[in-house]
């Protein structure tokens, strides 16, 4: 059974720098796990590099995946028929990607 683990606002909570952990006792007004036994007061500890992680995928999200641009600019090449094809190049990265694999 999967259970969703939420992060309650509290601005007491030290962010630690470095190194250190970052520990947040948590309150669960659930009551008890399936297991049976009590999870009030259980410690979660998050090390700040898990934390810089954590940031980086937030703001990795944002960023659009394709290249507007490039894309753009293909497509104008290809309107225009200026659109060339290095098929060694292409060669190249697949033989890349195939030792890769």
């Amino acid at each position: 059974m999967a259970m969703k683990i939420e992060t309650p606002h509290n601005p007491s909570i030290p962010t630690g720098h470095g190194g250190e952990v970052r520990e947040q006792k948590v309150d669960a007004s659930e009551g008890r796990q399936p297991s049976g036994r009590s999870n009030l007061g259980d410690t979660v500890s998050i090390t700040e590099a898990a934390a810089s992680l954590s940031t980086l995928i937030e703001t990795l999200a944002q960023v659009p995946v394709v290249d507007k641009a490039r894309v753009d600019e293909v497509k104008a090449a290809l309107a225009e028929g200026t659109f060339q094809i290095d098929t060694g190049r292409i060669a190249q990265r697949l033989l890349r990607l195939e030792k890769v694999l």
